[in-house]
């Protein structure tokens, strides 16, 4: 499950910060506390483009899921 969070929050448009919080999660606490820290609110999020899949490879952020 932490592997699609970390792969959606590029559709988020704090995608930097959430992908970082997703990649920091280990327990069922983490992650709730992930989704109420950026989607208590429901925000404009960011429309996938038609290439969508081809981005998720095309920057060298989103290529891991390790923490930097």
């Amino acid at each position: 499950m932490r592997k699609q969070g970390i792969k959606y929050a590029r559709f988020h448009p704090r995608a930097a910060e959430v992908k970082d919080a997703f990649i920091r999660v280990s327990s069922m606490r983490d992650w709730m506390a992930v989704l109420d820290q950026f989607y208590t609110n429901d925000g404009p999020g960011v429309w996938p483009s038609p290439t969508a899949v081809d981005e998720v490879n095309a920057s060298p952020e989103m290529q891991s899921c390790e923490a930097q």
